[in-house]
């Protein structure tokens, strides 16, 4: 049976235009649905806070332990990792959003300055895991819950709807060929959506 995949970048985007270098109708869905795909990454990103927060529940509440069980440590640093990755993707693409809609730079530059509150949350969170105090380390993993939830809940009213409306394409840096002029000898993989963050189709 031959194997329909595209074999690289240029296969793709003969696979993905149609004639004249039209797009077809499956990748306008793809980016219709990208605002509603953010909302679904958070919404699992809620459910860790959730599942990690009741880890904490089940801690004895006094002062100190002899060390944090394993699964709990083991949640903490996934869930730390997975939003930050998550954060990583939204800041390389956000001044490009910016660019396609200038309205939108006061509310990307305050998602940007809150990445930066929450990524010193997480160092310092991290660093709780090393010591054996589950009341501090639960007040602080409250407080960083509590900045997520409304951190998600404004990203989500202010960038939904017009990430459903753009291009994914539009959201891409430029390669260094289109910085140098390469006179259109080469194209840029298009963007996609995988696991929560955009990636370049390779």
């Amino acid at each position: 049976m031959t194997d329909s995949r595209p074999s690289s970048a240029s296969d793709f985007n003969a696979a993905t235009t149609g004639p004249g270098g039209a797009v077809p109708e499956q990748p306008v869905r793809r980016a219709a649905a990208i605002g509603d795909h953010l909302r679904t990454v958070h919404e699992q990103l809620r459910r860790d806070l959730a599942t990690v927060r009741a880890q904490l529940d089940q801690l004895h509440n006094g002062s100190e332990i002899p060390s944090l069980p394993a699964d709990l440590r083991s949640h903490c640093i996934a869930f730390c990792g997975a939003l930050h990755e998550h954060h990583s993707s939204e800041d390389g693409v956000f001044p490009a959003l910016a660019r396609q809609h200038p309205e939108l730079a006061p509310v990307v530059e305050r998602l940007q300055r809150e990445h930066g509150v929450v990524a010193a949350a997480l160092t310092e969170l991290q660093q709780l895991l090393d010591g054996a105090d589950p009341g501090r380390l639960r007040t602080e993993f409250d407080r960083l819950a509590g900045e997520l939830k409304t951190h998600f809940r404004y990203e989500e009213d202010e960038l939904v709807a017009t990430l459903n409306a753009t291009d994914p394409a539009a959201l891409r840096q430029p390669t260094l060929c289109e910085l140098i002029s390469c006179g259109g000898k080469e194209k840029p993989p298009p963007i996609i959506w995988i696991d929560g963050g955009f990636r370049w189709q390779v």
